[in-house]
């Protein structure tokens, strides 16, 4: 009984601290369906591990349930594999830990440090990403790895099943990171997202230009 309650546990754990191959899983599903594994995520409280030179830590950036493509595959918004997403253009994303030899995160350094980065383009495709929790839900904020988190130009996401008229859908939900209030939403499939692109889930808070 021990032995497969700790295997649960690994199981678990590997979500966040397993290392990703570039991808995406193949099935035969519904991908509209809210049969996905459902992950309830909380922001990891553990010590800062130390990254590269670079602060960049080989870690699987996502949920297995947020994988996939949102928005549908002809028009989506975003696309999730394996320590990669197109959110800002092809955009590399990271988690970063400390830069190799300091205590600092890459937005930590001195200004000199990070002048030189920039003049080298280490981190131009690259984007960041933070959890945080937010009133019970966790949001992914993603960002400039030079910059401290939680900036004006971020993006908060969060994926969720939501219920609409006794049916289960994934959603993921795009939000202003400075009061998680949410500004976009899009479904599996490019026609749920367009049916439902306006409509408002009672346990999220919306932005005005909703």
């Amino acid at each position: 009984m021990k032995k497969a309650k700790l295997i649960k546990l690994i199981s678990l754990a590997a979500i966040f601290l397993g290392i990703g191959s570039i991808g995406l899983a193949a099935g035969a599903r519904d991908v509209n369906a809210s049969n996905e594994d459902e992950t309830v995520l909380t922001p990891p409280e553990v010590a800062v591990e130390t990254g590269n030179e670079y602060g960049v830590l080989k870690k699987e950036v996502f949920p297995k349930s947020w994988k996939g493509y949102w928005g549908g595959k002809s028009d989506y918004r975003y696309i999730i594999r394996e320590g990669f997403g197109d959110v800002y253009g092809n955009c590399t994303i990271v988690e970063y830990g400390y830069v190799k030899g300091t205590h600092n995160y890459p937005w930590q350094m001195p200004e000199e440090w990070k002048k030189k980065c920039v003049a080298n383009r280490l981190y131009l495709h690259a984007t960041r990403r933070t959890w945080v929790s937010n009133a019970g839900i966790t949001w992914a904020i993603l960002g400039y790895p030079l910059s401290e988190p939680i900036q004006k130009d971020d993006i908060a996401i969060t994926c969720r099943t939501e219920t609409i008229k006794g049916k289960k859908y994934r959603v993921m939900f795009e939000a202003n990171p400075k009061n998680f209030k949410v500004t976009s939403q899009y479904f599996r499939t490019k026609k749920l997202t367009k049916k439902y692109a306006h409509h408002q889930f009672k346990d999220m808070e919306y932005s005005a230009k909703f």
